[in-house]
C-alpha cells in the first residue's frame, strides 16, 4: 500500500513562477524588469539580500505544484524534495542521501521528474547542480552553477570553465544520462521508483555521431518499466496562455497533470 509520494525534480516540480505575481513591490519589480532572463533576476535577488523572502514564496508554490496536488488526489502524504535548476545526477544523490538517513520507506512511491540532460552535479560546501551553457547557446562557453535560491554563477571561474568545456561535451552528457538511468533501474528493483518526463529531452543539441546513439538510449529508457508515463507536464499545455513569463506552466497545467497521473497510478497499482 502506497502511503506517501516522494518527488525529486527541477522547476517543473516546484511550481516555479506560479506565485511570482505575489512577490511584493520590490520583488515584483525585479521579476517584471528581468522577465526574459531568470539568471539576471536571481542574481539581483542575491545582491539585494532578498533570498529569504523569495524562499518563502517558493515554499508556498510547492503546495500548488503537481506533486502536492497529486498527493491530495491520492489522499496520501507528499515529500517534495525538488529544486529549481536541479540535475538528474543531484536527484540521484538526494535519493541515496535520503535512503542513507532512513527517510525512504517501502511504502513510498518515488518519482523522479526528468530534467535537462545538460545539467550535472558538483560539490562545494554542499551538492549544487550546474548547467552546461553551451548546449543552449554557443555564445555562453562556460559551466554555470545553480545556487540554492536559483542564482547562477561560474562553477570555478570563467577561464577554467571555458577550458573544461573543451572536454565537457555531449559525449559526457550521454554517459551521465546512461549512468543515472542504470542506477535508477537498479533501485527500481528495490523500491516503487519511477521516472516521469517532466521536461522533454528531445531538444538536446548533439554532435551528428551522437544523435542516433542518444535516440536509441532514450527509446530504450522510455520503453522500459522505469517510466511511469511518457507524458510530461508540457503535454498538458493547451495554448500560449498556459505559460508564465519564463516559460513555466501555470497552475492549471499542474492541475491537469496531477489528475492524469492519479489515473495512471490507480491503473498501475490497482487502487
Amino acid at each position: 500500500m502506497i502511503k506517501r509520494i516522494v518527488v525529486f525534480g527541477c522547476s517543473y516540480c516546484t511550481g516555479e513562477e506560479i506565485l511570482y505575481h505575489e512577490l511584493g513591490t520590490e520583488l515584483d519589480h525585479l521579476h517584471k524588469s528581468t522577465s526574459n532572463d531568470p539568471r539576471l533576476f536571481f542574481d539581483k535577488i542575491e545582491k539585494n539580500s532578498l533570498t529569504e523572502k523569495l524562499k518563502t514564496i517558493q515554499q508556498k508554490q510547492m503546495n500548488l505544484a503537481w506533486p502536492k496536488k497529486l498527493s491530495v488526489l491520492l489522499g496520501i502524504e507528499c515529500l517534495n524534495l525538488s529544486e529549481s535548476g536541479n540535475s538528474m545526477q543531484k536527484m540521484l544523490w538526494q535519493f541515496l542521501d535520503q535512503r542513507h538517513r532512513g527517510n525512504i520507506r517501502e511504502t513510498d512511491l518515488i518519482l523522479f521528474g526528468q530534467t535537462k540532460t545538460e545539467r550535472g552535479l558538483y560539490f562545494r560546501e554542499s551538492p549544487i547542480s550546474f548547467q552546461v551553457a553551451t548546449v543552449n547557446g554557443p555564445e555562453l562557453n562556460k559551466i554555470l552553477g545553480i545556487s540554492e535560491c536559483g542564482g547562477i554563477s561560474n562553477v570555478i571561474n570563467e577561464s577554467l570553465d571555458e577550458a573544461i568545456m573543451s572536454w565537457f561535451n555531449d559525449d559526457r552528457l550521454l554517459w551521465d544520462f546512461l549512468m543515472v538511468s542504470q542506477c535508477l533501474e537498479y533501485w527500481k528493483s528495490k523500491f516503487n521508483l519511477f521516472v516521469v518526463p517532466a521536461m522533454s529531452l528531445n531538444n538536446l543539441v548533439l554532435r551528428d555521431y551522437n544523435k542516433d546513439l542518444f535516440k536509441s538510449l532514450l527509446q530504450d529508457s522510455t520503453r522500459s518499466d522505469l517510466y511511469l508515463t511518457k507524458k510530461g507536464l508540457d503535454c498538458f499545455i493547451e495554448n500560449d496562455t498556459d505559460y508564465l513569463p519564463w516559460g513555466h506552466p501555470k497552475e492549471i497545467v499542474h492541475d491537469r497533470y496531477a489528475q492524469y497521473l492519479k489515473e495512471v497510478i490507480y491503473d498501475r497499482f490497482q487502487i
